[in-house]
C-alpha cells in the first residue's frame, strides 16, 4: 500500500484530500454548535445537514455529466479555490439576524463539492494502475478517517479559544493548500483531441445544452444497460436505506435503548472512526488479493448482523465495541463500491456513472433521514432499527446472488 503512496501524483492527490477533509471536519465540529448557540434551536441546527445533502441529489447527475466533458484535474483545483472563498464569507455572520447567510453558503459549498466528488473518483484511475485501485481507494478511506478523528478536536479547541473566525480561516486555508497540491499533479491532458475541444468552445449556448442533455442520456442508458452498475445500484441502494435509518435513529437509540449519557454517542462515533482506520489499512494491505464484489456483499452482511446484535442486546460497552467492529466492514463497503464503479465503465463515462450513483444515494439517504423520525414516532425506534439491520443483510444476500450472474463476480 505504501508503494502507491510513493507515487508522486497520487501522493499529491491523497495529501490534498487529507488536508481539505481535515479542514472540513474542523468546521463541522464548530459550525452547528455556533448555530445552536445563536438560535437555541435544534431544528435550525439540523437544517444544516439537510442543506448539505440536498445539492448531491439536485445536481449530482448533472455534475457527473459535466465532469466527463471537462478536465477533471482543473475541476478539482477550481472546486477547492471556490470553497476557499465561500468559507471565508462565513466571517460576515456576526449575529442571529444574519444566520441565513450560513445556510446559503453551506448550500453553495456543498454544490461546489458535488463537482469535486465525481471528478476525484474518475481521476484516481488516471494516476494509479487498475491493479492498485483497491490500495488507492483504501488510502483515501484512511485519510477520511484520520480527518474525522483529528479534525473535530481541533475545531472544538479553536472555536472555544478564538471563536468562529479562527475555524473559518483554518478551513479556508485547507482548501487553498489542497488546490495548490492538486495543481502540482502532472498528467497528460484528458482532452487531448484538439478538434473536440475547439468544437466544444464553438458550440452555442443552446447547442451546449443539447449536447450535455445527450451526454446525460448516454450516461443514463449506460447505467441501465451495464449489468455490474445495475447490481451496484440495487445492492448499495438497499443498504443505503438501512444506513440512513440507522444514522437517523442512533442518538435516540443511545438515549432510550441504552439509557446512556450523551457522551456514549461520542464514544461510538470515535470507536467507529478507529475501526474504519484499521479497516482501511487492512484492506489496503491485502490489496489485489481481494475481489471487490465479494468484499462488497460480505461487508454488507457483516454490518447488518452487527446492527442487529447492537439493537437487540442493548449493552453500553458492547455497543461501543460493536461500533468499532462496524468500522471495518464500513470501509470495505465504501472501498469496494468505489473500485467497482471505477473499473466497470470506460474513462469517458466514469464521471456520469459516479454522478448518478451519488445522486441516487443522496436521495435515498435524505428520504431515510426524513421518514425515519416520522415513522419512529408511530411504531417506535426498535422495529425501525431492526429493519435497518435487515436491509443491510438483504443487500448482502442480493449481492451474493446477483454478482454470481455477472462476469465480475465469478
Amino acid at each position: 500500500m505504501l508503494s502507491v503512496l510513493r507515487q508522486r501524483n497520487f501522493a499529491l492527490l491523497w495529501l490534498g484530500g487529507l488536508i481539505s477533509m481535515s479542514g472540513d471536519w474542523v468546521l463541522v465540529a464548530a459550525l452547528p454548535y455556533f448555530v445552536f448557540k445563536v438560535t437555541g434551536s435544534a431544528l435550525a441546527t439540523s437544517t444544516i445537514l439537510v442543506v448539505d445533502i440536498a445539492p448531491f441529489f439536485l445536481f449530482g447527475s448533472l455534475a457527473g455529466t459535466l465532469v466527463d466533458r471537462w478536465d477533471r484535474k482543473r475541476v478539482m483545483v477550481v472546486s477547492n479555490l471556490l470553497q476557499t472563498v465561500i468559507v471565508l464569507l462565513l466571517l460576515l455572520v456576526r449575529s442571529g439576524d444574519l444566520l441565513w447567510i450560513v445556510y446559503v453558503l453551506a448550500f453553495l459549498q456543498s454544490s461546489v463539492s458535488v463537482f469535486f466528488a465525481p471528478a476525484e473518483g474518475a481521476f484516481i484511475p488516471r494516476v494509479v494502475r487498475e491493479e492498485h485501485l483497491i490500495q488507492a481507494n483504501s488510502l483515501k478511506s484512511v485519510s477520511s478517517n484520520i480527518a474525522r478523528l483529528g479534525g473535530p478536536p481541533v475545531g472544538g479547541a479553536l472555536f472555544g479559544a478564538f471563536g468562529l473566525p479562527a475555524v473559518v480561516f483554518a478551513d479556508s486555508a485547507s482548501f487553498l493548500i489542497a488546490a495548490i497540491l492538486l495543481a502540482s499533479i502532472v498528467v497528460q491532458s484528458e482532452r487531448a483531441e484538439e478538434q473536440e475541444v475547439l468544437g466544444q468552445i464553438q458550440e452555442s449556448f443552446v447547442q451546449k445544452g443539447v449536447s450535455v442533455w445527450h451526454d446525460w442520456l448516454d450516461g443514463f442508458d449506460l447505467v441501465r444497460s451495464n449489468s455490474l452498475v445495475t447490481v451496484l445500484f440495487v445492492t448499495v441502494g438497499t443498504a443505503t436505506v438501512g444506513d440512513g435509518t440507522y444514522n437517523a435513529l442512533l442518538v435516540p437509540f443511545v438515549a432510550e435503548g441504552l439509557r446512556a449519557p450523551d457522551a456514549v454517542f461520542g464514544w461510538m462515533i470515535t470507536a467507529s472512526g478507529m475501526g474504519g482506520l484499521v479497516g482501511g489499512i487492512l484492506i489496503g494491505w491485502l490489496g489485489g488479493r481481494l475481489n471487490p464484489s465479494h468484499l462488497l456483499w460480505l461487508s454488507q452482511l457483516n454490518i447488518g448482523m452487527l446492527i442487529l446484535l447492537m439493537v437487540n442486546l442493548r449493552v453500553v460497552l458492547l455497543a461501543v465495541a460493536l461500533s468499532a467492529l462496524m468500522g471495518l466492514p464500513s470501509m470495505g463497503w465504501g472501498i469496494s463500491q468505489g473500485t467497482l464503479l471505477q473499473t466497470s465503465v470506460s474513462d469517458n463515462y466514469r464521471g456520469r456513472v459516479l454522478g448518478f450513483f451519488g445522486t441516487a444515494n443522496a436521495l435515498i439517504r435524505l428520504t431515510g433521514l426524513l421518514l425515519s423520525g416520522v415513522v419512529a414516532d408511530i411504531v417506535g425506534i426498535f422495529p425501525l432499527l431492526n429493519a435497518a439491520g435487515a436491509f443491510w443483510v438483504s443487500a448482502g444476500l442480493l449481492g451474493l446472488i446477483l454478482f454470481r450472474s455477472i462476469k465480475y463476480g465469478q
